[in-house]
């Protein structure tokens, strides 16, 4: 259920980074904790949250009962 979820998560993430970067014409996106420095005007943190918070508002993770919980 976790793993279903988080994959959910990823997809929708990677969409969105996607569509912000090339609206804004960049072509190298990394993970911020990879990135020594870099100038807060090509920061996309902030407006991929947005849109994360928007398009991806809740994840519902279903928690199936397994024959030991029964």
């Amino acid at each position: 259920a976790y793993t279903e979820s988080m994959e959910k998560v990823r997809k929708t993430l990677i969409e969105t980074v996607s569509k912000i970067a090339k609206e804004k014409g960049v072509t190298l996106v990394v993970v911020k904790q990879q990135v020594i420095w870099h100038d807060n005007a090509i920061d996309l943190t902030s407006t991929v949250l947005r849109h994360l918070d928007t398009n991806l508002p809740q994840v519902p993770i279903k928690i199936i009962e397994s024959e030991q919980d029964k």
